[in-house]
This record gives structure tokens, sequence and C-alpha cells, in this order.
């Protein structure tokens, strides 16, 4: 077992001996990690039988802001503590010899996060959940490792069954608020002007995304030749059939547009090398302003690699053809304000 990604990515953890405990499979641990990935970060985590604590320190491993570990056997434990010294993560961890029940009834703490994998054939995910449910947050979310064979039930409380991912004989059970959250992601960018390319990441994003906000921000680096209001006025006109997207604009320091939307996502397109390391850096200071900003990148796609708004008004001012690269809705406008210059 290998801790995935983050501070500890790549520490080798150790599994408590005997049958007891079943290590979680790579795979399965993806999907987990994949589905709750943008509500990591800072969250209260709960590794309820623990068995090695792989979950638990994976998460924290992601940015997590602590993690309890519980685990009736004393051999987990010790194993858990080892495996948590090894990350250099027991600053952030509290291990309890307790089962799970007792443990659920003295806790004054609730969670973000809670890891659930019961011993099988028992049917103890239906038998803890209610106990469980009560110590979870307002957007808490519960991850159910169990049999596949042995359904988990649809609902449980508030709860709600959002997703099932399966590897063989295990599976495993998100569960949600009934009313999910809904997780928006913002496209920033000067769009001075629009074009496919930025159109391709625009539809792609929203398919990704429950909303989707386009940001028109200034780069002072990138004296802009169109106004605001033209910019937005084009975007508006290109994106008019996609359902859940917004149009904004604003002058202010990016991340605190962001806090404000209360988003969960910046998404930024990347053609080559240089656009990369520009953006990861980006990517990184946001996150150290704000460290529940996620940032997500789509490559251009074949078409769009060598595509730029600043290529389309070069094209355009000394009389090209830049119908391939805009759309129609706009193009008479953009020939129209390059060609007076």
């Amino acid at each position: 077992m290998r801790i995935i990604t983050g501070t500890a990515k790549g520490k080798r953890l150790k599994a408590p001996s005997g049958s007891n405990t079943r290590p979680t499979a790579a795979a399965l641990k993806e999907a987990m990690f994949s589905a709750v990935q943008f509500d990591v970060g800072e969250a209260a985590v709960l590794d309820l039988f623990a068995g090695s604590g792989q979950l638990g320190i994976e998460a924290l491993s992601r940015g997590a802001k602590k993690a309890y570990f519980v685990d009736a056997s004393s051999a987990a434990v010790a194993v858990i503590r080892e495996n948590l010294s090894a990350a250099g993560l027991s600053g952030k961890a509290r291990v309890l010899r307790l089962p799970a029940d007792a443990f659920l009834r003295v806790v004054k703490e609730t969670f973000d996060i809670a890891f659930l994998d019961p011993p099988y054939g028992k049917n103890a995910v239906a038998e803890i959940l209610p106990s469980l449910i009560p110590k979870m947050s307002l957007n808490g979310i519960i991850v159910c490792e169990h049999e596949t064979k042995a359904a988990s039930p649809e609902t449980a409380g508030g709860f709600k069954a959002s997703k099932v991912y399966t590897c063989g004989a295990k599976s495993v059970t998100i569960y949600r608020k009934r009313e999910e959250r809904m997780v928006t992601a913002i496209y920033p960018g000067s769009f001075d002007p629009v074009t496919f390319g930025h159109i391709d990441i625009i539809k792609r994003a929203a398919k990704l995304f429950d909303k989707i906000v386009v940001l028109v921000s200034i780069n002072p680096a990138k004296p802009a030749d169109f106004s605001i209001g033209e910019r937005v006025d084009f975007l508006r006109r290109c994106t008019k059939k996609i359902k859940n997207i917004e149009i904004d604009s604003d002058s202010g320091l990016f991340i605190d547009y962001f806090k404000k939307k209360g988003a969960d996502v910046i998404v930024k397109g990347i053609r080559a090398m240089s656009d990369f390391e520009y953006e990861f850096q980006m990517a990184l200071i946001n996150k150290d302003l704000y460290h529940p900003a996620e940032t997500v990148f789509l490559s251009a796609d074949a078409a769009s690699m060598f595509l730029s708004s600043s290529a389309v008004k070069q094209i355009a001012m000394f009389g090209g053809d830049i119908s391939a690269f805009v759309p129609d809705c706009i193009l008479k406008d953009i020939l129209e304000r390059m060609r007076i210059k």
C-alpha cells in the first residue's frame, strides 16, 4: 500500500497481520478520492474500522485538517500510529482503540468525511449508519466499503447513495445529503476576443461541473483591444445555447471573486508546456491565498493548440481570414475593429 498523492505521496504503509484487515484496493481508493477530491481540503475526517489507517492518512496527505482513526484492535492501532509517523502526519491525527459504536456514542466532534469499512458479512453498514449520521457536518460525505453482493442501503437518515464503484468482490458507496451542493467552476481569462479554443474549453467544463462561470478579467500584461462590456457581450452571444453558464466580469483580485461566488474549481485551458508552467504557478498562488481553491487543467484540442486571441487579432488586422478561428456571430465585430487599427 502506498499513499497516492499529496504531502506524503509514495510513502509505503503497513497493514496489520491477520485476515481481519482488508486493505482497500488501489482502484477503489482512486475512485473514492476522485469522488471527494474537492471536499478533502481542510476537512475533518473520520476513519472508522480504520485497519491500517490508509484512507484517513490519504485524506491528511491531500490537505485534510485533522483525522480520527478508530479501531477495536490493538494491533491495528499500533500499525496506524506507525504509518502516521512514517508519513509525517501524526500531529493532525487522533488514534483511538474503541469499538465503532462505543466511539460514536461518546464523540462530540462532527466530521466532514467519514470512511467506513466494517467487517463483511454482518450487515454492519446498515447497522452503523444511523449512529454515524448525527456526527456528520451539514455537507458531510460518508464513504462505505462493502461486499459487492451485500447491497448497501439506498438512503439513510438525510443521506442518499450518490455513487457506487465496484471492483470485483468489493464495492464503495458514496453517501451525500439528499440535496447535494452544486459544484461551481470559474473559467477566468481576458477573452480579447473569445475564440473557438475558448469555446471548446467552456463546453467541456460545462459538462464536468454543475455550473460554469466565465469571468472576463483584467490582465495588466495584456492591453485589451475590446472593452470588458464588448467581451462579455461576445461571450454571451457565443454561449447562448449552454444552459449552466454565467458570464461575468471583475476587475479585482481573482481569488476574492472566487470566494465571493462560493466557487469550488478554477478551470484553465492549456495549449503547451509554456502555458502549463505559468498556470501551474498561478494555481499554487491561488491555493496559498485560499486553500479550498482547486485548479483543473483542460488541454486544448488539436485544432486549437496553436490558437490565441493575439494571433486572431493580428491576422484580422492585415485582412486575413479568421472565420476558422472565431464564431460567425462575432466575426464582423472583430474584423471591423481590427481593420480600423
